[in-house]
């Protein structure tokens, strides 16, 4: 203990340097942490603000609404309790093409489809 404390007093510089990057290091990964919620919530949020009990889609479409294809025979067949409101996704690409590199002038976009009097209208 007593060597440990000299060592502390002989060595100011090389101690408080380990103990600054520890602290940028650990500062480091509470932004990145952060950063990569913030992507991931992003994602959700839109579907969370519907304020529906549930989403259903389909069988085949692997958990992504996206990929979830329903006839109308199969939406007129479902029962809720409440509303229920149609949705469509679909991605796309869009460039400008008077743009003299289309390449650079390129934005990926996703056209959401509902219904004009759906209770998802955005208010």
């Amino acid at each position: 203990m007593f060597l440990a404390i000299k060592e502390l007093k002989y060595t100011k510089g090389k101690f408080a340097l380990i103990i600054s990057v520890i602290v940028l290091i650990s500062y480091l990964v509470y932004f990145l942490t952060s950063l990569a919620y913030g992507l991931a919530s992003s994602y959700t949020n839109a579907v969370n603000k519907w304020g529906s009990d549930e989403v259903v889609i389909t069988v085949d479409s692997n958990d992504s609404i996206m990929m979830s294809f329903m006839t109308n025979n199969d939406f007129e067949s479902v029962e809720v309790d409440g509303t229920k409101a149609r949705i469509g996704l679909f991605p796309a690409v869009i460039n400008n093409p008077d743009a003299e590199a289309n390449v650079d002038s390129r934005l990926n976009v996703y056209f959401f489809g509902i219904d004009n009097d759906s209770f998802l209208k955005p208010t």
